[in-house]
Formats: structure tokens, C-alpha cells, sequence
């Protein structure tokens, strides 16, 4: 599945030529194409199965060490200003420097996975796309899960001509040279030696809190980290918890 939009197939043409995968796939979203990755993924001993009788279905990926989440995350622009008070902040230019050197080749031997993705309902104008690139099945199994995967997320693209570019690669590389970039004037992230977690798997934290912070300054809306869930009892009365480092119960959600 390839899409039709040129500014779409340019940037993974462009990746392809710096990371020289071995061959490139594009994800369409299917259940036979997760069970596929996940069959092979299996296989190579990645993940393992667990008790069928206990737990059906389920899967466990280890992590090789605490390392391995040990990220360098920089939010980057021309100015410090734009980083505002909680990002840690380096120039485009000294960003695209530091990471171009870990790119190059950066695939060889390797599958690179093309995954567009949907965040939020398929028939909503308020929901937004993005393709990561990736080598990680372990990434495209969870993009899988978490988000809107292949042709509704193209179709989306297609309409809105906007995505978030999410270029992932996970060589194994020392603490010091582990990077996960942000490019809000691009809307681009670039993430270098995460095997697991927001480092891997770019959108959720980076995409959709990230990234979504600084749109939602210019276009006049909220990206927060929380979720609302509404619980009604057996009588017919909701409650209302607020999901956000600590529980809270909201009487009035609209007012929170």
C-alpha cells in the first residue's frame, strides 16, 4: 500500500536512501499483517507466548536493560523561547548535526516498516495522522494497537495533506547517543536507539502530547496529558475521574 500524496512517498523515498533498508514495507493495517509480524516476532524470540490457558492471546516483550529508555529528548527550534519551560532545548541546525551521522545506513540488513496512523476517530475533522518509519516490529505491533493503521489513516492524509513525519531507528548505541528530537516547525520527530516505550512508539507522548502542545498554541486549542473517564452506576449516575499523575473525581467534567 503506497499513497498517493508526493510530498508522502518523496520522504520515505528520501529515508529509504539514507538508511539503506534492505527492503521497505508499507503497512496497510490488516489483521493478517499483524498476525504475520506478530508470528515472526515470535519466531526470532522477541516475544513470547504465554499460557494459552490463563492468559489467551497475550504476549510479553522484555526490555534488555533500564538503559534502554535512557533518552536524550530535546525539543528543537531556532529559538530557546519556543521550548518553553518544561522542554530541554537545542537548535535545528546543531539537531540535524548531532543526528545525521546516526542515520546513515542506519537500516542495513534490516526491514523498514512504513506505518501511517490515525490518532482519534476515523470520521472526525479534530483527529490527526502521522507516518512513522520504523525497523522495530515491536513498534508496528503496538502501532497496531493503539491507533487507526493503513488505509484510514492514507485517506485522512489525503484529504488534510498534513502528517506528522515520526522516523524511527533502533541501533543499539550507547546512553550518551540515544536521542528522541522533536521538530515542531516541521512537525517531525527522529528518534535514535530507543527499543521500547514513548521512544519507540512516537505516537503517543511525542506526537500526541509533544507536538500537539505546540499546535494547539497556534491553532487555539488544548493538548493535555489526561484522559476523562465516565462511569455510570446501576442507577444512572456518572461519575466522572480525571486521569492526570493522581486521580480525581470531578463532579462536572465541562468545568475541569
Amino acid at each position: 500500500m503506497n499513497s498517493n500524496l508526493r510530498e508522502l512517498t518523496e520522504w520515505v523515498k528520501q529515508s529509504a536512501r539514507i538508511l539503506e533498508p534492505d527492503r521497505i514495507v508499507w503497512c496497510d493495517g490488516s489483521a493478517r499483517e499483524f498476525n504475520d509480524i506478530l508470528s515472526l516476532a515470535i519466531q526470532s524470540g522477541k516475544f513470547e507466548e504465554l499460557n494459552e490457558y490463563s492468559h489467551p492471546g497475550c504476549v510479553v516483550y522484555r526490555s534488555a536493560t533500564k538503559k534502554e529508555i535512557t533518552l536524550n529528548t530535546y525539543l528543537c527550534s531556532p529559538s530557546s523561547e519556543d521550548a518553553g519551560p518544561t522542554n530541554q532545548w537545542l537548535d535545528t541546525a546543531s539537531a540535524r548535526v548531532r543526528i545525521k551521522a546516526q542515520l546513515s545506513g542506519a537500516m542495513r540488513g534490516r526491514t523498514m516498516y512504513v506505518v501511517p496512523y490515525l490518532l482519534g476517530p476515523t470520521d472526525s475533522p479534530h483527529s490527526r495522522a502521522g507516518v512513522e518509519i520504523t525497523d522495530s516490529p515491536y513498534v508496528v505491533i503496538n502501532l497496531h494497537k493503539l491507533t487507526h493503521v493503513g488505509a484510514v489513516a492514507n485517506q485522512h492524509i489525503a484529504r488534510s495533506r498534513k502528517f506528522v513525519r515520526a522516523l524511527h531507528v533502533s541501533a543499539n548505541r550507547p546512553a550518551t547517543e540515544r536521542f528522541l528530537m522533536h521538530f515542531p516547525a516541521s512537525m517531525e520527530i527522529i528518534s535514535s536507539g530507543s527499543t521500547i516505550g514513548f521512544g519507540a512508539i512516537l505516537s503517543g507522548h511525542s506526537h500526541g502530547l509533544t507536538l500537539a502542545s505546540q499546535q494547539a498554541r497556534e491553532e487555539g486549542w488544548l493538548a493535555e496529558n489526561m484522559s476523562i473517564i465516565g462511569i455510570e452506576d446501576s442507577n444512572g449516575k456518572t461519575t466522572y475521574i480525571r486521569v492526570f499523575a493522581k486521580l480525581e473525581i470531578l463532579q462536572n467534567p465541562c468545568a475541569a
